[in-house]
């Protein structure tokens, strides 16, 4: 207690029972003063621990002891390994650092250690001396902001400097789960007092070891009431152990938890005609997209005959398949997809059907089967959207002038496409896959027989329609099909 020159009563209500240890069940932790018979509260928010400095004193959480006040009427605090002084209703912290110790004389206060100061008295010059209780000393602190022992000190036989307060693991260590997934259970810690009753207002920090390893949310928080503090972890993409590091500011052991990163479970979903997108037989040398989970490691493409690429690797009835593309991750509603695109093996010819497995890490998918066929001809589409965004979607197939340029409504013209329609008995190239060496597909354009120039093999699994606009043939958006299943597409015709 203290009383001010007008006779105010000051009372320290310290939340912690006097003695070498603290009790978990705190209430109080503030200062109040009675003033004509009224009481208030002049520092503290009743919630024991540490915060608040620079801001309004009432706000501020503290584990208030000895008061002093000086001639100004400004209040001094004893608190937790600290002095807080309160001034016009702003507390700040004018000595000591929050870890418990012995250090610092002759030194910044506020860089010192103190262990539990308790009783506080000013001098008229305006220096605050300081029981500093648990180092069986007496500290003053000088009016330029230095502190110095007078009395006392630390006697050697007590051995090092233990703390009340000490984390410990609730739950959530061992746990393991897939690279890049959230684990199901939190990281639970716990500040508890020697006598093992939890400590609430503790700043826990949780850190991730290999950085980038994982994430944590939050990275920081204050103890609950029962002295809890958690975190939740998503891990990273990175295969192997994780150790999240739990530590507080003045509790020296900090504590660890270990987790692994698993390989994520592969799956296949579907894989489909690599023009069409079909659920379709697939013909050997044709091209095809497998779609599913977790497919590979990384986005990647290339135009060399690679069997691996993003991680993975595809095999069908046992034969590797050359890859070009892996789209890594796609994010979308229910989760992400990846693509592979892959030129079936040649190998496959003459099978009903074949298992498709993809491997990534020397894991392996559950095998998809697929039906197998000679010929499986589509062609190639336009993602129209990428060649005007301005421009409705439509069934626009890959297909070129003589000169290579495309085909296609003038709306679809931009900067970088040069696109114009077919004219009535032009011969135009159709492009698309999974074609014979020699073949004799049947196309109509505008319910018209169109006469097929040829039709082969041309480039990697890649096949060539040379087809002649039907003299007659009506303009505008008319259909083309094919023999094959394949979707009904459209040309422009002028």
């Amino acid at each position: 207690m203290a009383v001010d020159s007008a006779g105010n009563l000051y009372i320290s209500e310290s939340g912690y029972i006097a003695g070498s240890h603290y009790t978990g069940a705190v209430k109080g932790s503030s200062v109040r003063k009675v003033s004509n018979g009224v009481i208030t509260t002049v520092a503290g928010n009743g919630t024991p621990g540490f915060s608040g400095d620079n801001g309004p004193a009432t706000s501020a959480q503290l584990f208030p002891s000895g008061l002093a006040l000086d001639s100004a009427g400004n209040l001094y605090v004893a608190d937790y390994n600290r002095i807080r002084k309160v001034s016009k209703g702003v507390i700040t912290t004018i000595a000591g650092n929050g870890t418990p110790g012995f250090s610092g004389d002759n030194g910044p206060a506020t860089s010192a250690q103190l262990y539990l100061p308790r009783g506080i008295a000013l001098d008229a010059a305006g220096n605050l001396y300081v029981a500093d209780t648990n180092n069986s000393a007496v500290r003053k602190i000088r009016t330029d902001g230095t502190i110095v022992t007078v009395a006392g000190g630390p006697l050697p036989t007590l051995g090092p400097v233990v703390p009340l307060v000490s984390l410990r693991i609730v739950s959530g260590n061992g746990q393991s789960g897939a690279a890049g997934s959230p684990l199901t259970a939190a990281l639970v810690v716990k500040a508890a007092s020697s006598s093992g009753a939890g400590w609430p207002g503790v700043v826990v920090s949780f850190a991730v070891s290999p950085t980038g390893a994982a994430t944590v949310s939050p990275s920081s928080m204050s103890t609950l009431n029962d002295g809890t503090a958690s975190t939740t972890v998503t891990l990273g993409s990175t295969v192997g152990t994780v150790t999240i590091t739990a530590s507080a500011s003045g509790v020296p052991d900090a504590v660890a938890f270990s987790l692994t990163a698993t390989s994520p479970p592969l799956s296949v979903q579907s894989v489909v005609h690599g023009a069409s997108f079909l659920k379709v037989p697939l013909a050997a040398g044709g091209w095809f997209s497998v779609l599913g989970a977790n497919l590979g490691t990384k986005a990647s493409a290339s135009d060399a005959n690679t069997l691996q690429l993003g991680g993975a690797g595809i095999q069908v009835c046992g034969l590797s398949a050359i890859l070009n593309y892996n789209s890594g991750p796609i994010q979308a509603a229910g989760g992400a997809t990846w693509q592979i695109n892959a030129l079936m093996p040649a190998g496959v010819a003459g099978h009903d059907s074949c298992p498709v497995v993809v491997t990534v890490n020397a894991q392996q998918t559950a095998p998809y089967t697929v039906a197998i066929t000679g010929e499986s001809l589509a062609l190639f589409q336009f993602a129209t959207s990428a060649i005007n965004a301005s421009t409705p979607s439509i069934t626009l197939p890959i297909a070129t002038h003589a000169d290579y340029s495309l085909v296609g409504p003038p709306a679809y013209r931009s900067a970088s496409f040069n696109v114009t329609p077919a004219r009535a008995g032009e011969t135009v190239i159709l492009w698309g896959t999974g074609c014979k060496a020699i073949t004799n597909p049947a196309v109509q354009i505008d319910a018209r027989s169109a006469q097929v120039v040829f039709a082969g093999i041309s480039g990697q699994g890649l096949c060539q329609l040379n087809v002649v606009v039907p003299v007659g043939t009506s303009p505008g958006m008319v259909s083309l099909t094919l023999s094959d299943p394949a979707p009904a597409y459209k040309l422009a015709v002028q």
